[in-house]
């Protein structure tokens, strides 16, 4: 098989029928496609014959990786008040970047959480665009790459 698979990002509502039957017919568990979330995309591979081949889910999500408490902060409930705090001031950032939910780490040594639920995940760096402060130049000519 060649490896010219050709990839589109789509809502929902960019599905074609034989793609949201194939999308759930083939998930090991499709009740945990997350269907209710408008926010979701889905990115869409097909094989040189134009058949779906591979699907792959995602949405805007806001991961809080750590709240830090300063020494001064000596009781639970003082914690708990600048912990709201802040968690209100990142739903806040979570709303205006469009992400439905905030992912929150817990700490290992932290007892359960109420709704918390073990998530395995690998971290998967962006990368940036290149934007024209970042263009370096070697004396007076542009890199060769940059040159007609």
């Amino acid at each position: 098989m060649s490896n010219k698979f050709v990839a589109k990002l789509k809502s929902w509502s960019q599905l074609s029928f034989d793609e949201l039957r194939d999308l759930f017919s083939w998930s090991p568990d499709s009740h945990a496609i997350p269907a209710d979330r408008q926010s979701l995309v889905i990115a869409c591979a097909k094989d040189p014959s134009g058949q779906n081949a591979f699907f792959a889910t995602g949405e805007k999500v806001l991961l809080v990786e750590q709240f830090i408490c300063g020494p001064q902060l000596k009781t639970g409930a003082e914690r708990m008040a600048c912990g709201d705090a802040a968690s209100a001031v990142l739903m806040n950032e979570a709303q205006k970047l469009g992400a439905e939910r905030m992912l929150v780490v817990i700490p290992a040594d932290n007892p359960p959480a109420p709704g918390e639920y073990f998530l395995r995940v690998v971290d998967a760096k962006v990368s940036k665009p290149a934007t024209t402060s970042q263009v370096r130049f070697d004396g007076v000519r542009a890199h060769k790459s940059l040159q007609n």
